[in-house]
């Protein structure tokens, strides 16, 4: 597992030296960041604020739905402190810690069932995620004939070498996984009874609030598309991010923004700044704007 971990690691380093020193021509990436628009920086800021209170909010209510008792200020930092461990780990890192954090906070009461509703929530964003990609895909149909005269043979090792990972990982945990899926699994159906309904309406919310968040960023540079494609390369560049192939998908998820967003007449510059941008810097913006208010919180008690 250790060769794994570093795998990933070097794997997005690679790949991002790539586009810095083969795809990216700098003459051009500073234009583009001296013609940025402000105020739709301004604004797609506060989505992203307003993001992260509405995914809070779906896990407070799903842990009152369990019966979980918990301060709502507590809960606001663990998940605050989970998220900006996530801007330099991967999902599943912070995923894990937020949950081993809340547990730890509420003395260790119901903790298969705290643990679920994170799991739980996770699931419903990939289900989500695979709906809308699927609908933007059935949108853009032209995008399977580009797609199979643009591909090149990197991009087919890349999708090899990503395929072999996830084999690896799978033969790893294959035992381990079968033996708590049976024993987590009564625990599992419980916790989603109680706690489905709130978690699919304000599932529905945050991906409301993405989907205007991406169309936000896209115009902080100028990058006009329709908006079926422009969700379609967000929601690939997030379920990239969520996959443990490089740290926090730096690399692999600008890759894939450059060539999709190339597909459609993006130079690699602005698709290379607009992955920072939607996935780090704004995220690591409004996280730590958020951050700073609940320090602000406590020294004031």
């Amino acid at each position: 597992m250790g060769v794994l971990k570093i795998v990933s690691k070097l794997l997005g380093l690679a790949i991002l030296i790539y586009i810095v020193f083969f795809k990216v021509r700098w003459t051009r990436f500073v234009q583009v960041i001296d013609n940025i628009n402000y105020t739709f920086l301004f604004l797609a800021f506060l989505a992203m604020v307003v993001m992260i209170f509405v995914k809070y909010s779906r896990i407070y209510l799903n842990l009152k739905s369990i019966g979980v008792k918990i301060g709502k200020l507590k809960l606001f930092r663990i998940y605050i402190n989970s998220l900006m461990l996530g801007q330099i780990t991967t999902q599943a890192i912070t995923t894990l810690t937020a949950a081993g954090a809340t547990i730890v906070s509420t003395k260790g009461e119901k903790k298969i069932r705290i643990g679920n509703v994170y799991l739980l929530n996770n699931l419903l964003d990939l289900v989500f995620a695979i709906l809308i990609f699927v609908v933007c895909i059935t949108l853009n149909p032209e995008l399977f004939g580009i797609v199979r005269i643009k591909l090149g043979a990197w991009y087919v090792v890349l999708f090899i070498v990503m395929a072999v990972f996830f084999a690896a990982l799978f033969l790893i945990y294959r035992n381990r996984i079968s033996q708590r899926v049976s024993y987590f699994l009564e625990e599992v159906v419980e916790s989603f009874k109680l706690s489905v309904k709130s978690s699919l309406i304000l599932t529905l919310a945050v991906w409301v609030v993405y989907g205007l968040s991406c169309y936000l960023e896209a115009k902080v540079f100028y990058v006009n598309l329709p908006f079926s494609y422009l969700l379609l390369v967000y929601v690939a560049g997030s379920v990239i991010t969520a996959i443990p192939i490089s740290v926090a998908g730096v690399g692999t998820r600008d890759l894939a923004f450059i060539y999709l967003l190339g597909l459609n007449g993006v130079k690699p510059e602005r698709a290379f700044l607009l992955s920072l941008f939607s996935f780090i810097i704004n995220p690591l913006l409004a996280i730590s704007l958020l951050y700073f208010f609940t320090l602000a919180i406590r020294d004031r008690r």
